[in-house]
């Protein structure tokens, strides 16, 4: 009994050294690994003709969206991170509000943003419409911006579809916003703007002057 006992623990204890040994060789590895360039960072700071970004990232030109928890972190990129300050204009489709936001950990302040803001959302299901962003949360979060802004919400969809339904005026904002697209911006500008005028939306506003 004693010597089956002595070589289970032999056979552990030989075990044990042979994962000690392979973490050791591992450390190794990973302290002397060669470090991989980021094409990305090459490009964007030498314009490395190699990448496949090159010449095809404008930084003086560059916008944010993101839809449900990723308009939070549209929020909290444009204001709260070290690169900040590389983006032009920002679009949060169906953000979650502040307050759900908050207890989620992800707290945000609107009253730091400082570039154009588009912020659409849905009217149908319970969860778009009293969960994530009610109307008068939108409404609450919208009056905070003390930028160039525009808000919606369509009519005929659900949290989900706020991902692909909104498309259109997503595209018109980036489009005025980031290349100067005068025909793309009427969706927006004057007297009427076409988004106060398409039945397919409520609710909105547009508060060009900041």
């Amino acid at each position: 009994m004693l010597k089956a006992t002595f070589k289970i623990a032999k056979v552990i204890g030989i075990v044990l050294l042979v994962l000690l040994l392979l973490i050791v060789l591992l450390v190794v590895l990973i302290a002397t690994a060669p470090s991989v360039p980021n094409r990305y960072t090459r490009t964007v700071e030498t314009g490395g003709e190699g990448s496949v970004f090159y010449g095809k990232v404008d930084l003086e030109n560059i916008g944010i969206s993101g839809h449900s928890q990723g308009g939070v972190g549209v929020f909290n990129a444009v204001t709260d991170n070290a690169h900040s300050g590389l983006y032009k204009t920002a679009v949060a489709l169906s953000p979650t509000q502040e307050e759900g936001a908050a207890a989620l950990g992800m707290p945000y302040d609107l009253t730091k943003v400082e570039i154009p803001v588009l912020m659409l959302a849905g009217t149908q299901g319970e969860f778009e419409t009293e969960m994530v962003l009610p109307l008068d949360a939108m409404t609450a979060m919208y009056d905070r911006l003390s930028v160039p802004k525009a808000m919606a919400r369509r009519t005929d969809s659900d949290h989900g579809g706020m991902l692909y339904k909104a498309d259109g005026y997503v595209t018109a904002w980036l489009l005025w916003q980031l290349q100067g697209n005068e025909e793309a911006g009427k969706a927006f500008t004057g007297e009427s703007p076409e988004l106060t005028r398409n039945a397919l939306y409520q609710d909105a506003r547009v508060d060009l002057e900041a």
